[in-house]
Parts: structure tokens; sequence; C-alpha cells
């Protein structure tokens, strides 16, 4: 019996290679054909494709139209159909400011049903960044933190120059100074355009201190200060009676621009 066994090993043995090749290789044929009947096809994602071109056209088409309404049930209708391209989606939130602000939710449920692609801090600011252009300051507000809190997305410097530029648009000089304050306490630095967004906005509320102080800072941070920001300080502070003042204190800080220097030099 031994013997037999014996010799099934010897007469088998120059075959072990050759039978486990054969076996690896009906293995991976099968797990090929398996794979490509199992993946979706790439026609279906040209599919996919077209039809998220076909919506971006028609999204843009009702908001530049007026139709902002019309172009947000167009695209409740097919989100459930995967996520929105990112393009897409800020014409989605363009529209849902405009005509329905109080909605703004469903973009960010769209967006946590959707980490892997949406879930992130570029999208995030972009969609802060389209509520506060159109003056929904709260609402960016509220967004934010659920971003920050619930979804755990990080704020960037672009965030933070979206946030000040909202904040500062209304006024909120507290705000701000909390943001600059979150900013230092990360170790980051504002950014030119931060600087520059928040200035605007405070110029924008006549708030003659509040952007000195910034074009100040954003002068010793070695940025260079717009002319428009320089210009319409000297505005501001001549409508509120200060241009001697405000040149007193910024000329040898700032390179005052002709039109500055004229608003100043301007009997009053």
């Amino acid at each position: 019996m031994v013997m037999q066994t014996t010799t099934l090993y010897d007469f088998f043995a120059p075959m072990w290679v050759e039978l486990s090749f054969l076996v690896f290789f009906a293995l991976g044929f099968l797990f090929l054909r398996f794979d490509s009947l199992f993946r979706s096809h790439p026609k279906s994602r040209c599919v996919v494709d077209d039809t998220q071109s076909k919506l971006r056209k028609k999204l843009e088409a009702d908001v530049s139209s007026g139709h902002s309404h019309s172009a947000v049930e167009a695209w409740r209708a097919v989100r459930s159909q995967g996520p929105t391209q990112v393009e897409t989606l800020k014409i989605v939130v363009q529209a849902l400011a405009s005509s329905e602000p109080e909605a703004l939710h469903e973009v960010v449920d769209h967006i946590a049903a959707h980490p892997t692609i949406l879930s992130c801090p570029r999208v995030a600011t972009a969609v802060l960044d389209i509520v506060a252009r159109n003056g929904h300051v709260r609402t960016m507000e509220e967004l934010s933190q659920i971003f920050r809190q619930k979804m755990r997305i990080s704020r960037t410097p672009q965030t933070y120059e979206v946030l000040l530029g909202g904040y500062a648009s209304v006024g909120d000089e507290k705000k701000v100074q909390e943001l600059c304050n979150e900013v230092c306490a990360a170790n980051q630095k504002l950014t030119a355009r931060g600087y520059s967004l928040t200035i605007k906005g405070f110029l924008k509320n006549a708030m003659v201190d509040a952007a000195l102080q910034h074009i100040q800072e954003m002068k010793q941070q070695g940025f260079y200060v717009p002319s428009f920001a320089v210009t319409q300080l000297f505005r501001a502070a001549c409508d509120a009676g200060r241009a001697e003042e405000v040149l007193d204190i910024a000329q040898d800080q700032i390179m005052l621009p002709a039109a500055a220097q004229a608003l100043g030099l301007r009997p009053f």
C-alpha cells in the first residue's frame, strides 16, 4: 500500500507545477469574467456625465432667466440618482439662495449623503461663499457650524476669507475679531484676500476705524494694500468729517493714491 502511494506521488510529482499553473490561471480567468459582469459598463458612465451636463445647462438657463424655483425643482427631481457635480451644485446653491434660502439645508443633506465626493473644504467653502454673497450671513454662520461640528470639515484659509468677508459686510466687528483670533490660534495667517474682503465689508458700512485697523495690519504683514481700499477709506472719512484725522494717521504708513490724496485735501 505504501509502495503504491509512493509510486503515485512519484508519477504526479513532475506535474505539480503545471497543474498549479493551470488551476491559478483558471481562477484568474474566472475572476476577470465575473469582474467584467459586475462592474458598471463604461457606457453607463458616459450616460451619467451626459445627464449631469444636460442638468447643468438647464439650471444655468433657468437661473439666468430668473426662474430659480424651476432650477431647484429640476435638481430635486434627480438628486437621488447620485452626487451632483460640484459646478452644478454651485448653481443649485445660487438658485436656493435666491428663491428658497430656508431650504439650503437640502444641499447640506445632499453633501452628507455623498461624503466621499462632496464632504470636503472646497465644496463647503464654495457653498458658504455663494450664501454670503447673497446677503444671508446668518445662514452662512449656521451652515459653517454644521460643516465644522457635525460634518467635521476643517476650515481652510479660503474658508476664513469667505467668513471674514461675510461678517464684515454686515458690520459685525466682534465676529471678525473672533475669526482673526481663531486664525492666530491655529498658527495660520490671514491672506491678502481675507484682508481685502474684510476691509471692503467694513467700508461698505462706513466703519472707518475698523477698516483703517485692518489696512494697517495688512501693510504690516507685507501685503500690498489695494488702492481702491485706501481711496474708499478716505471717502468714508470725508463723509464722516474725519479726513484730516485719518490722513494724519495713515500718510506715514500707507502710500496714498492720487484719488485718495485729492479727497484728503478737499476743503470741507
